[in-house]
């Protein structure tokens, strides 16, 4: 929990109250996310045109992880943000981690607003090495959890397949059709959960 709490934190101050009282998320992720690496399962990419990266979210977005942070917080001590999510996306998580843990046992370390540009199905899947300010240990569990936002509001949420890379990286499996699906996407966000 202590690590969740530290999410927030690092991410930015979530909430900076107006002199009106308004509550303003204020997230920051490009010092703190890196794409250390892209590759492909047909060994073809084009680094020069094709990204995924971390991006700045916009409102809808903000006040999406407003209410996470909500959540988490209600309570003394913290909840576990897993239970933010529905059983049926919970299960997702489930589904890629061990049967000895369940989605309520695993620390919420980052929460990356990403972007994509010029995917190409002849890369089919996509392999992403991120870099964040955990460091995460070898043989861990870890899931990403992308939230894919369409026009009205709605999120998609889709577990991806992740494994810890050699210096404490988190590589994430986009499959071809994940890649399309965010290219759909208005907003996207990733959150990785691991094992504590």
């Amino acid at each position: 929990m202590k690590k969740l709490t530290a999410i927030f934190l690092c991410i930015g101050i979530l909430f900076i109250v107006s002199a009106a009282g308004a509550a303003v998320p204020s997230i920051s992720t490009f010092d703190s996310t890196q794409v250390v690496s892209i590759t492909s399962s047909a060994d073809e990419i084009n680094d020069t045109n094709f990204a995924i990266f971390p991006v700045e979210p916009k409102d809808p977005m903000k006040e999406e992880i407003k209410k996470m942070y909500d959540f988490v917080t209600a309570e003394t001590p913290l909840k576990a943000l897993a239970g933010y999510f529905t059983q049926e996306d919970q299960d997702k998580i489930a589904e890629k981690i061990p049967e000895s843990l369940t989605p309520d046992m695993l620390d919420a370390n980052e929460i990356t607003p990403l972007a994509i540009v010029n995917y190409d199905v002849v890369y089919e899947d996509v392999y992403v090495e991120f870099s964040f300010a955990t460091k995460y240990e070898a043989g861990k569990a870890v899931v990403g959890f992308l939230g894919l936002m369409d026009s009205q509001g709605n999120i998609q949420w889709v577990a991806l397949n992740a494994t810890v890379a050699d210096g404490g990286g988190v590589i994430c499996e986009f499959t071809e059709e994940i890649c399309l699906q965010m290219e759909k996407a208005v907003e996207m966000v990733l959150i990785i959960f691991s094992e504590q």
